[in-house]
């Protein structure tokens, strides 16, 4: 998954590694629904994966960097991503 928040990706995958998200630090976190969701979706795909696997070893969390001119996939679909949402707030 391609993100361009780095700040989203420290804490979904910060989430992600510990068993249970403390309270403290959930209630600090500023996007908590988003957060929760993605780590249990994380340590979800780990209960059905090898015994051997660790927590992120079947989802990758890439930081794309936003509004570059760019012109790979990542960059493309990011700038089409952040289009389609400019136009649902109008």
């Amino acid at each position: 998954m391609h993100i361009d928040n780095l700040s989203s990706i420290q804490a979904v995958t910060g989430a992600a590694a510990l068993p249970r998200i403390p309270l403290r630090r959930l209630l600090l976190c500023a996007g908590r629904p988003y957060v929760q969701m993605a780590s249990r979706a994380i340590r979800a795909r780990v209960r059905f994966a090898p015994a051997n696997a660790t927590v992120l070893n079947h989802t990758s969390l890439d930081h794309v960097r936003s509004h570059t001119g760019a012109i790979d996939t990542p960059s493309i679909l990011n700038e089409a991503v952040d289009l389609a949402a400019k136009e649902e707030l109008e």
